[in-house]
């Protein structure tokens, strides 16, 4: 019988591990270049990866796969062959996991679906792959859709899957208003209390695992901190430098990889008039849990105090921005 010892004893380290990882996973990218390795070894590696299953074809290989196109190039056509080799109508085929020359997207930089029996669901005689872009939906009727081209196919049940409008989504559809009077949808990153809700905006959420913890974590030393002051203290804000500086480091971590040309929702292209940027953290999880910290410390410090917020807000204007020691 496993004891509930036992168990912790077991997960402890391998939490451990994954606060240390890029991605949160207990494994990491490996640290050499994939085009840089001989064509035999990335081959046995790109197998083991896949044998071994998860996440590990995108998030435990080659890292320069998520920035530099040949190496990603290689990692897709692996990834194609892998599941070309199991849909056996030539169309289905093309569709779901295309040749190079026809690729939709770069590898990974859409989430990968690493599936199980999906594309043996696909080969079914009951089941058509529809390419809208193609032949686009023309209208829902009584009995099912129509297409643009005229052919109607019949249903039972429609699934609608008719947007995804990730990270801000959430919050911009809420009537939030913030400390200026101005709601979260005009205005949707300062003087907004996300950064105290997980998962974080513009933290590593969607491109890795287990961050909520982190954030969680972290949410909960602030609690404890203002609510032991004498007096306790109400509220806390992003200075306003800190939230530029900010901004400036995800849009600087972006452009070198291959996210930022990719239309989908990491960067809100996929929302028809969408303001188009990285929102996710590409620093990986161990440089987000060093920003969280720093983001507390000194004269550093990213945040202001209901009891000194006038004042700071006064004397950064002069650059003498007065800080609390965070404990």
């Amino acid at each position: 019988m496993v004891s509930t010892q036992m168990i912790i004893q077991e997960i402890g380290p391998i939490y451990k591990t994954r606060l240390k990882t890029f991605a949160g996973f207990y494994y990491e990218f490996i640290n050499s270049s994939c085009i840089e390795e001989a064509p035999e070894k990335r081959r046995e590696i790109f197998e083991k990866l896949w044998a071994e299953g998860g996440f590990r074809p995108w998030l435990g290989a080659y890292m320069d796969i998520i920035f530099n196109n040949e190496s990603n190039d290689e990692a897709y056509n692996f990834w194609a062959e892998k599941c070309r080799k199991r849909i056996t109508d030539l169309k289905k085929k093309d569709l779901l996991a295309p040749l190079l020359e026809n690729q939709i997207h770069t590898f990974g930089t859409k989430r990968p679906s690493f599936e199980q029996n999906f594309y043996e669901v696909c080969n079914k005689e009951n089941v058509d792959i529809v390419d809208i872009f193609e032949n686009p939906i023309e209208k829902s009727t009584e009995t099912g859709i129509r297409m643009t081209k005229g052919k109607e196919y019949q249903f039972d049940i429609i699934v609608l899957a008719t947007g995804y409008d990730a990270l801000t989504g959430t919050f911009t559809g809420i009537d939030i208003v913030g400390t200026d009077g101005r709601s979260i949808a005009e205005k949707h990153l300062p003087n907004f209390p996300q950064k105290l809700t997980p998962p974080f905006l513009i933290a590593p959420t969607a491109f890795a695992n287990g961050t909520v913890m982190t954030e969680g974590s972290f949410i909960t030393r602030i609690i404890h901190y203002l609510s032991t002051q004498s007096p306790p203290i109400s509220t806390i804000e992003p200075l306003p430098s800190s939230k530029a500086t900010w901004h400036a480091k995800i849009t600087q971590l972006a452009p070198p990889s291959l996210f930022s040309n990719t239309n989908g929702w990491y960067v809100g292209s996929n929302i028809p008039g969408k303001h188009v940027e990285m929102f996710i953290y590409m620093g990986g999880v161990p440089k987000f849990i060093e920003e969280l910290e720093r983001s507390m410390e000194g004269e550093r410090r990213a945040w202001v105090f209901d009891k000194y917020l006038e004042l700071n807000k006064r004397e950064e204007k002069l650059g003498t921005t007065r800080f609390v020691r965070w404990c």
